[in-house]
């Protein structure tokens, strides 16, 4: 499994992320495309998501279902907001099963979020 994130580092951003309460007034975001690729040739269903943000995990969802094809890659489009216009950092695993029934977990690249 191949994970990567473009770009990495991102850049501040400043566009509203209007759709979030969490983000409503926040003028500090960034923006980004985490893409992870298959590279075993199995095909895996990733059932939980943990996010961090500067290393506190404040994303916890289990009971998903992503599917990621056998040599294939699935793009997750990705954005953060914060209270502070400084550095941060955030970071993605997922934790699945493939197809024949073992347990899969990718961590995502650290991302540096640019102030």
């Amino acid at each position: 499994m191949d994970a990567t994130v473009n770009p990495n580092p991102v850049p501040f951003s400043g566009v509203p992320i209007t759709d979030s309460a969490g983000c409503a007034g926040s003028p500090n975001t960034w923006f980004y495309n985490q893409i992870f690729t298959e590279t075993a040739g199995v095909a895996v269903t990733f059932t939980s998501r943990i996010d961090t943000f500067d290393s506190r995990i404040v994303n916890n969802q289990t009971g998903t279902q992503t599917q990621l094809g056998a040599n294939k890659q699935i793009i997750i489009p990705s954005r953060w907001c914060s209270s502070q216009r400084v550095f941060h950092t955030a970071q993605t695993t997922l934790i699945g099963t493939d197809t024949n029934g073992h347990t899969i977990k990718v961590d995502g690249p650290v991302v540096n979020l640019q102030n």
